[in-house]
C-alpha cells in the first residue's frame, strides 16, 4: 500500500499515480506536478509503465485516433456529380473506436475502459468521487471493463444493450412513419350527437348582426370596417385615434359613422356579439382586499368547443394507436390517445352513456408587466383537449382563452412570514375554486355543447392537467418545496427508484382525509396535513371537480423544467469548470476539447452534456411510443399568450385601476377578432362546415417542400464573376462534368476525364438565387410557412457603405438513395452558387433527351460520414475534401437532391485561432463536427 502525500488517502502502490491524476484536490494535483517535474518518487520501473499506460489519453492521442485524413484524392481529376459517387472512389475511411450509444441514453458508464484510468487493482481503495469539487457528477467506483485488452479490442457493450439503444431512436422512429393502427372506443357510444341545433355557429352569428346583405354589418362599410379592425387590433392609443379623427375633414372623407374612440367602442359594445364579461369580485385577505377578474368558464368551454375554425379538427373519443396491427408498440401524441381519457370515458359510460369528454387544460404563470413600475398580472388560461395540440398550441389560432387575471397582493402587511405564505396559498386556492366551481356540477350532469357545425353534444367538462412552472405546480399541489409535485418521493432521494420500479403517485385518498379533518379536527389540521406530506390547505380547487387527480393532472414543463432547469444547470456547471470566453460555442462543441482545470478529463463532461441534451430533444417528440408526449404541455407557449393578452393590454390602459380597464380592452380585441373570422366566412360566400378530418399523428414533421422565389437575386452574372466574387474557383470545369454526365451518364473515370476537354461552353451569363427556402403547411390554414433556409451570397456592402462578409451555408445533400430518417444516401455540402441555365443555351450543350432541371447548384464537398460516430459525443466528423494542391472538389447537382441546411461545429482543439470568425471558420478550419442539436427536425433525421 501507498500513502498519498497530497490527501493523505491510502491506495494501492500501482494506483497512486492514477490517483494523483483523477483527483480533483489541489494537494493531489501538486504532488502530481512534482512526479512529473522528477521531483517525487516512483515505487519502480513496472510502476511507471503501468501508469504510463493507464494515462487518459493526451489531446494529440485522441487526435491521432479521431482524425480522418483530407489527403486522399479521387481516383479521377473531377467527381461525379453526387457527392457518394464520389466517395466510393476515395478509400474508406474509418474510426477505430467503437459507439457508446447506451452510455449516453441509460446513463452507464461502461464504455470507459480501465486502460485510461489504470489496472482493476489500482482501483481498490480508490476514491473516484470528485463531486466533491463540483467540476464533475457522482460516477461508479468500479468499473467492470477488463484491462487486458487493447483499447480498440474492448467490447462496449453486449448485443443487449445495443439492441436497446437502437430500438430508443432508429429502430422504432421508422415505425412512427407510418399510419398508426387505430383502435376505438366501443363501449357505449362516445362523443354521441344528441340533437342538431339547425343553424350553425357563423349562422347564428348572422342572426345576432341583423342578417344584413352587408357582410361587414354594423359597420357600414369596408372602409368603416378596416378602419375599425385597425385601431383595435393595430392603431395607436385611444387618444391618438381620436385626434386623428378630429382633423377637419377625415371622417366626411373616409365617410365613416364614429368620430372618436368613444362612438367606435359603442358600437362595439352594443352590437357586435362576444362572450360574456369579465366579472369582478372583492375577496378579503387578513386586513387587505383583493380583486379577482374572471370570465365564465362554461361560455369559455362552449366558444372553443363551438368555434367554426377548430370544427373538422375537434376529437370526440378516446382511441389507442399502435405502430402496427400486431398492437405490441402503442403510439402516444395527443390528449386522446391517452390513457386517462379511456379510463375516464369507460367510468363515466356506466353511469351517462353517449358522453363527450371535454378536457379542461389550464395554466397559470405570474409575469411582469412593467419594468418601471413594478407591476405584474397574474393571468389564468384555458384551452380543451378535443383541439388537437398542434392547433392549440399556436397563439395565432386562438385556442387558449383568458380565463382570469387573479390577484398578484404580496400582503406586506402580514409581517410573519409563514402566515404570509399560508394566506397567499389559500388565497390562490380561493380563487381558483371561485373561477373552476361551475366544472363542479356540469362534469357530474353534462351540458349541451354545440360545435360549428349545429352539432349538439351532451358534454361533460373535466379537469385534465395543469400546466405552470414548478412554484406553480407546489402551489397548486400543496406539496412542500423541493419535492416531487406528483410522488412521495422524498426530496433527498428523488431519482433513485427502488427495485420494483417507480413509486407512482401521491395517495389522493389519504391526502383528501387529511384535508377533510379541517372541519372535524381544526385544532389537528396542520399536523395532519403534515402526516399527509401536504401543506394545510383550505379546501384546495381541485377537491370537489369531478374525476381529477391533481397529482396525475400536474405535467412536465419543457421551458422551465428542461431549459431554464436541466439545460441553465448544466451551462452553471461548464462555466464552473472552463473559462467564460469559451461559452460562445454551441454547448456540446465548446466540451468536445475543452481542458479542464488541473489536466482533469473531459470525457466524463462530454458524455453528461451529450446525455443531457438527448434527454432533452427526446422529451420534446411530437410521438412517442411510452405514456405520453410533453411538447403540447409546454408554459413556453402561454408566454407568448402574456404578450397578446397581459402586456398589451396593460400598455393600452392610462394605468389607473388597469385591470378593469384591460378586461375591458381584450373584450372589444376578442370581438372584433371574432367578427373578422364571420366577415371572412360571408366574403368566402357563406359556405357550409367543412366536414371532419381524419387528423393523422404528427409524425417526426419530416416533410417539407423546397421553394425558390419566382425571380432571382441577380438577373444575368458572367462565369468570369462567379469564380471571383463567389468562390466557385472550378465552376467552369463542374459544369462540363454535369454536361458530360448528363450525356453520358455511364462514362467511366478515364472517359470522363477525357471527355471534359471535348465539351465547348457557349457564352453564358446565368440568373442567379441568394436563398433557398424550406417550406411546411399550416396545421389548420395549411398556408405555408418557412421552416428552413439556406443562404449562398458574395459580400456586399450595406446602407451605410460598411463590409458585410458572404455568406455560404452547408448543406445535407441527398444522393437519390436517402430515406427519411438516417445518413445512408447523404453527405455534407457548401453552397456556393445557386443558378439556371439559360433556355437558349441547353440546346447547345445537352441531347435532345436530357432532362435538365430548372435549378442547380455548384457546392464544394466534405468528407462522407464515417462509419461511426464519435464514441464520446457520437457527433459524425467531416473535412472540406481537397486536391493535392489545396483546391476544393467541386460538382454541380440539381437543386432537389439539396434535404436542408446544416450546422456544423469546429474542431476547436485547445486554443481557438483569433482569425476564426462566423464569415472565415469555413474556410479556415479544417475539421467539423455535424450538430444534430440544429433544431427538433435535423434530430429526428439525423439518426
Amino acid at each position: 500500500m501507498a500513502i498519498c502525500n497530497g490527501c493523505g488517502i491510502s491506495v494501492k502502490r500501482s494506483g497512486l499515480l492514477p490517483h494523483l491524476r483523477l483527483s480533483g484536490d489541489l494537494r493531489c494535483q501538486r504532488e502530481l506536478q512534482k512526479h512529473r517535474a522528477g521531483d517525487g518518487e516512483l515505487s519502480s520501473d513496472s510502476d511507471m509503465e503501468s501508469v504510463n499506460s493507464s494515462a487518459i489519453l493526451s489531446d494529440s492521442a485522441v487526435n491521432s485516433r479521431l482524425a480522418k485524413s483530407v489527403n486522399a484524392i479521387p481516383s479521377i481529376s473531377i467527381p461525379s456529380v453526387f457527392g457518394p459517387a464520389l466517395a466510393r472512389d476515395e478509400p474508406k475511411q474509418n474510426f477505430s473506436m467503437q459507439v457508446d450509444v447506451v452510455g449516453d441514453f441509460f446513463g452507464d458508464y461502461q464504455d470507459y475502459s480501465l486502460s485510461e484510468f489504470g489496472t482493476e487493482e489500482a482501483h481498490e481503495g480508490l476514491d473516484l468521487d470528485d463531486s466533491k469539487h463540483g467540476l464533475e457528477p457522482n460516477r461508479p467506483t468500479s468499473l467492470q471493463t477488463s484491462s487486458d485488452q487493447p483499447d480498440d479490442e474492448i467490447p462496449v457493450h453486449d448485443d443487449i444493450m445495443q439492441e436497446k439503444a437502437a430500438c430508443l431512436r432508429g429502430g422504432y422512429e421508422e415505425k412512427l412513419k407510418n399510419q398508426p393502427f387505430v383502435v376505438k372506443f366501443t363501449r357505449g357510444n362516445p362523443g354521441a350527437v344528441v340533437s342538431r341545433g339547425g343553424h350553425d355557429e357563423n349562422t347564428r352569428y348572422s342572426s345576432a348582426v341583423g342578417n344584413s346583405d352587408n357582410p361587414y354589418a354594423p359597420f357600414a362599410s369596408k372602409m368603416e370596417w378596416d378602419i375599425a379592425r385597425w385601431a383595435k387590433l393595430w392603431g395607436p392609443s385611444s387618444t391618438a385615434f381620436t385626434e386623428l379623427m378630429g382633423i377637419q375633414g377625415v371622417v366626411e372623407s373616409l365617410g365613416i359613422s364614429f368620430k372618436n374612440t368613444t362612438e367606435l367602442n359603442k358600437v362595439i359594445d352594443k352590437e357586435l356579439p362576444g362572450r360574456p364579461a369579465f366579472q369582478r369580485h372583492e375577496v378579503m385577505v387578513g386586513s387587505e382586499v383583493c380583486d379577482v377578474y374572471f370570465q365564465d368558464v362554461i361560455a369559455c368551454v362552449k366558444a372553443l368547443f363551438g368555434d367554426p375554425n377548430f370544427t373538422p379538427y375537434l376529437m370526440f373519443a378516446p382511441e389507442k394507436q399502435y405502430t402496427d396491427d400486431t398492437k405490441e408498440v402503442r403510439m402516444y401524441h395527443d390528449m386522446h390517445t391517452g390513457r386517462w381519457w379511456w379510463s375516464t370515458q369507460e367510468e363515466l359510460e356506466t353511469q351517462k352513456p353517449g358522453t363527450t369528454i371535454i378536457p379542461i387544460i389550464i395554466s397559470t404563470d405570474k409575469t411582469q408587466l412593467t419594468l418601471f413600475r413594478n407591476k405584474s398580472a397574474y393571468p389564468l388560461y384555458l384551452t380543451i383537449g378535443n383541439i388537437p395540440k398542434e392547433i392549440r398550441r399556436k397563439p395565432s389560432f386562438r385556442g387558449y382563452v383568458l380565463l382570469a387575471y387573479l390577484p398578484t397582493t404580496r400582503l406586506e402587511g402580514v409581517t410573519n412570514q409563514a402566515q404570509c405564505r399560508r394566506l397567499l396559498s389559500n388565497l390562490y386556492h380561493a380563487c381558483m375554486r371561485k373561477v373552476l366551481q361551475p366544472l363542479e356540477e356540469a362534469g357530474v350532469s353534462g351540458m349541451s355543447v354545440t360545435s360549428g357545425d349545429s352539432l349538439v353534444r351532451r358534454g361533460h367538462p373535466l379537469f385534465a392537467s395543469f400546466i405552470g412552472d414548478y412554484p406553480e405546480q407546489v402551489l397548486t399541489t400543496g406539496c412542500f418545496t423541493g419535492e416531487c409535485p406528483g410522488c412521495p418521493v422524498h426530496r433527498d432521494e428523488l431519482g433513485d427508484y427502488p427495485p420494483d420500479g417507480p413509486p407512482g403517485f401521491r395517495d389522493l385518498d389519504a391526502i383528501l382525509k387529511a384535508l377533510d379533518s379541517f372541519d372535524s379536527d381544526p385544532a389537528g389540521f396542520l399536523q395532519t396535513c403534515a402526516r399527509a406530506g401536504i401543506k394545510p390547505l383550505v379546501k384546495p380547487f381541485w377537491k370537489n371537480l369531478p374525476y381529477a387527480h391533481i397529482y396525475r393532472s400536474i405535467t412536465p414543463d419543457i421551458l422551465h423544467q428542461l431549459y431554464q432547469g436541466v439545460i441553465n444547470h448544466l451551462i452553471g456547471w461548464i462555466t464552473e469548470a472552463c473559462e467564460h470566453d469559451q461559452m460562445c460555442c454551441i454547448l456540446l462543441g465548446l466540451v468536445i476539447d475543452v481542458q479542464l482545470p488541473d489536466g482533469i478529463s473531459n470525457v466524463r463532461l462530454v458524455h453528461s452534456v451529450r446525455a443531457l441534451l438527448d434527454f432533452l430533444y427526446l422529451a420534446q417528440y411530437p410521438l412517442i411510443k411510452l405514456y405520453g408526449t410533453t411538447d403540447n404541455f409546454n408554459t413556453k407557449y402561454t408566454e407568448r399568450l402574456h404578450i397578446d393578452l397581459a402586456k398589451d393590454a396593460y400598455a393600452a390602459t392610462n394605468f389607473k385601476d388597469e385591470f378593469t380597464q384591460m378586461t375591458t380592452w381584450l373584450e372589444r380585441k376578442e370581438k372584433i377578432l371574432r367578427h373578422d373570422q364571420y366577415v371572412q366566412w360571408r366574403l368566402n360566400g357563406s359556405p357550409p362546415p367543412p366536414e371532419p378530418q381524419e387528423w393523422l399523428p404528427p409524425g417526426l414533421e419530416l416533410d417539407r417542400t423546397l421553394s425558390m422565389a419566382k425571380h432571382p437575386s441577380v438577373r444575368a452574372v458572367p462565369i468570369d464573376r462567379l469564380e471571383h466574387v463567389y468562390g466557385a474557383q472550378f465552376f467552369r470545369t463542374a459544369l462540363r462534368q454535369f454536361v458530360a454526365l448528363s450525356n453520358e451518364p455511364h462514362l467511366t473515370s478515364a472517359q470522363l476525364e477525357r471527355k471534359l476537354w471535348d465539351i465547348r461552353l457557349p457564352f453564358l451569363t446565368l440568373p442567379i438565387w441568394h436563398k433557398i427556402k424550406y417550406l411546411y403547411p399550416d396545421p389548420l390554414t395549411h398556408a405555408p410557412s418557412t421552416a428552413d433556409s439556406i443562404h449562398s451570397r458574395p459580400a456586399k456592402k450595406d446602407k451605410r457603405g460598411r463590409p458585410v462578409p458572404g455568406r455560404f451555408d452547408t448543406a445535407l445533400i441527398n444522393d437519390g438513395t436517402g430515406e427519411d430518417t438516417g445518413i445512408q444516401g447523404y453527405c455534407i455540402a457548401r453552397i456556393r452558387v445557386v443558378f439556371s441555365l439559360p433556355e437558349r443555351s441547353i440546346p447547345l450543350m445537352f441531347n435532345d433527351d436530357v432532362d435538365v432541371p430548372k435549378h442547380l447548384a455548384y457546392v464544394e464537398w466534405y468528407t462522407a460520414f464515417p462509419d461511426t460516430p464519435d464514441p464520446d459525443h457520437l457527433l459524425y466528423k467531416v473535412s472540406p475534401m481537397k486536391y493535392q494542391d489545396g483546391g476544393r472538389i467541386c460538382s454541380i447537382i440539381p437543386l432537389a437532391n439539396i434535404r436542408r441546411s446544416t450546422h456544423l461545429l469546429p474542431k476547436f482543439g485547445s486554443v481557438a485561432p483569433q482569425a476564426w470568425t462566423s464569415s472565415t471558420i469555413l474556410d479556415l478550419c479544417d475539421h467539423f463536427f455535424v450538430n444534430t442539436f440544429t433544431d427538433r427536425h435535423f434530430y429526428r433525421i439525423f439518426i
